[in-house]
Formats: C-alpha cells, structure tokens, sequence
C-alpha cells in the first residue's frame, strides 16, 4: 500500500524528495499516409498537463475514428486534417496523482493509429513508458520508502518542431533513493529508444533525522511557545533548505489548517505572524546554546 502524505501537518519540514527536470528530444520524420502533422501540449514541466492537441494526416475521418473509450478526447476534421484534442485534470508535478494527463491521454489514442517509421516508434515508447502512469513503473524507476512516500513522474510538455520530437520530464524521487542513479537509469532507456537529453536540472532529496540536535532543537522552542506537540513532515516539493547543509524548513504552518502555500489570496493572520516570530526568536535562542 502507498503511504499517504498529510501535507497540512508538520511545523518542521525535515525531508524534501529529490528532484529531475530534464528535456529529451528526437527525430520525428513524417513518412506514410498517417502521419502526425503537429503535436503540443503542457505549460510546463512541473505542472501535470489538462490540454493536449495534434493535426494528423489520416484518410479516415472524424466520424470513422477507430474505437477507444475515452470520453475526454475529441476529434474533428480541419483543412483536410485531423485535429485531436485531449482533456486533463492539472496538478502539480510534485503530486501528480492528484491530476489527469492529457498528453498521456493522447499518445495513447495516438498509438493505435496505423503511423510508420519513427513517429510509429516514438509514440509506441511514449504511450507505453508513459501514458497514464505517475509511479514510473513501466520506465523501471518505481521507488517506494518509508518516510516520503514513492517515487513520481510527470510528462509535462510535448512539442513537435522541424521534424523533432520534445519532451519535458519532472521526476520527484523519494529521500532514500539516489538521483543519480535515476537519472542514469532513465538516460540508458531514452537512449536506446531514439531519445537524446538536451537538458537537466538535478536536486538531491534532503533528509534530517527527527533525532536530530537540529529538529529536536526546533521542536522544543516550538512547543515551549505554543504548548503544542511540534511535527516532523516530509514534502515532495523543495525550499531553500537544499541550498546549505545541515539546514530543514521551519515556519508557520499550523496543525490542523489547509495549507495556503502558492494558492490564490495566500495569506496569514496577524497574531499568528507575531506567534511566528516569538517561535523564531525562541529558536534562534535554543540553537545558540
């Protein structure tokens, strides 16, 4: 069974998933009488993608599509051209299975079309390495453990320009597992399927012990504060804590409240900001000793 991360706990973000934005590309030339015209879909890497869109040169038509259950694709015919649309769910990549996506929607509408040569190639590994998944099980990467959770992928963005074929990836990897290795991993298979990397950004995982001098440290100028237990939590998502060692994330997320963090109208209380700077300086003080 996964673990459930409760991300509305913990005054103390002791662990942070590593992280994998990368950017793969490979030739897509157009050969046959079905064949993919254009191809584009995601705003970004991070951000798991709810539109997906292609044109493709097809002698049959919208009304005579081949059968696939799927009723967040639409299709209609354009100039003499197929036009597919995909409809997702948007997420953040940090927790992609709160999310639908619509590339991985539409590379496996697209992968029962009769394509040829490369185009056939390349939409049959993307479709089955990617498609629907966000544990990275059929790309062999599947990373489970005990503190953070598992191991995600996210296909982002997908474009087609001047007979090349791109992708963006963002990867989140449990504290347990070795990026690095990951990243190799994921290399060695893009690379025997045509795909070549343009582009990579790698961040370790952090993972401070909760027995830690630091956490403990922490917890106690919190809890002689408020008089409330502190909490420990791991997150998928990454602060400025990665930037210096022997350094955990420790602010006014308060038990029990939905988290406000990058939302619309992100706010805090006044009393609750001037509770936060007794606790900092009460830290401050508690890591002097």
């Amino acid at each position: 069974m996964r673990q459930r991360i409760d991300f509305t706990q913990g005054n103390i973000i002791n662990g942070e998933k590593g992280s994998l934005t990368l950017l793969f590309k490979r030739p897509f030339a157009s050969a046959g009488e079905c064949r993919i015209i254009s191809l584009i879909g995601g705003k970004g890497s991070n951000v798991v993608p709810d539109t997906a869109d292609t044109f493709v040169a097809f002698s049959c038509d919208a009304e005579n599509m081949p059968d696939y259950a799927e009723d967040k694709l639409t299709f209609s015919s354009d100039d003499g051209c197929l036009h597919i649309h995909a409809d997702g769910v948007s997420a953040h990549a940090a927790r992609p299975q709160g999310g639908e996506n619509a590339i991985g929607r539409l590379l496996l509408l697209l992968s029962t079309l009769p394509l040829a040569g490369e185009q056939k190639d390349a939409i049959a590994f993307l479709a089955e390495k990617f498609g629907l998944e966000v544990y990275g099980e059929a790309l062999g990467l599947c990373h489970h453990d005990d503190i953070p959770g598992e191991l995600t992928v996210n296909l982002g963005m997908i474009s087609l320009d001047n007979g090349v074929l791109s992708i963006h990836l963002n990867i989140r990897t449990p504290v347990t597992a070795n990026v690095e290795t990951i990243h190799a991993q994921l290399c060695s298979l893009m690379t025997e399927n045509g795909f070549e990397e343009a582009e990579a950004k790698i961040k370790a995982p952090l993972y401070v012990p909760s027995d830690s001098v630091l956490v403990q440290k922490l917890s106690a100028a919190f809890e002689g504060m408020t008089g409330e237990k502190a909490y420990t939590r791991t997150i998928s998502g990454g602060t400025y804590a990665k930037e210096m060692p022997n350094v955990v994330a420790f602010g006014p997320n308060w038990p029990g409240e939905p988290p406000l963090i990058h939302r619309a109208n992100e706010y805090m209380e006044l009393e609750k900001l001037k509770k936060h700077v007794r606790i900092t300086a009460a830290a401050m003080y508690e890591l002097a000793r």
